[in-house]
This record gives structure tokens, C-alpha cells and sequence, in this order.
């Protein structure tokens, strides 16, 4: 069986936090995805950072990283507009361009 056509997102669930497997996970499928040189968002719901491993490689290859810490990142949120929200977390999570960052 192959897919019909490339996949446009990756969705895991589930882990056990005493096996680093988001981590793990992470790193391998992201260098993968670094290597082709196409931009990779990592939204890590964990608490643990799983994220951590595959944005330091990152990093150290040159490729801007834009690390959130989520509740802190968007202390005062709830001050905006609720129409204003959506629009600021959606700046939040916008790819970081390799241009910009040099």
C-alpha cells in the first residue's frame, strides 16, 4: 500500500513521559524534514519539552528557531480583543523565515 499522495501533516499521539518518546520521535521525523529544507512547527502540549532536541539540532544547523512557552508567551491575551486573539496567536505561530533571522 503507498498513499494516494504526499501527506500534508503528521498527527502522533500518546507517550510515556519516563521514555522520551516525543522526543525521540521528533528528532527523527524532524531531521528528515530539515534535511529537505522545509520549515517544521512543533506544537508540544507535553509540559516536558519534547520539542527541545529537534530545535537545538535545528539551531546548530542554521535554521531560526521561534521557541513559545505556552501560558507564559501569551500572558495578557486575555487584555485583546477576543477578534484580536485568534489574529495574535496566529502571528505567534507563523513559520520564522530563514531570512529574517540572519
Amino acid at each position: 500500500m503507498r498513499p494516494a499522495g504526499e501527506p500534508l501533516r503528521v498527527d502522533v499521539i500518546g507517550d510515556d513521559s519516563r521514555r522520551h518518546g516525543w522526543a525521540s520521535l521528533l528528532v527523527t521525523f524532524g531531521t528528515s524534514i530539515l534535511a529537505r529544507r522545509q520549515q517544521l512547527i512543533v506544537l508540544d502540549l507535553t509540559g516536558q519539552d519534547a520539542g527541545g532536541g529537534i530545535a537545538t539540532l535545528a539551531e546548530e544547523q542554521g535554521w531560526p528557531v521561534r521557541r513559545l512557552n505556552f501560558p507564559a508567551d501569551l500572558a495578557g491575551i486575555s487584555r485583546i480583543p477576543p477578534d484580536a486573539q485568534a489574529a495574535r496567536l496566529e502571528h505567534l505561530l507563523q513559520p520564522v523565515d530563514r531570512a529574517e533571522s540572519s
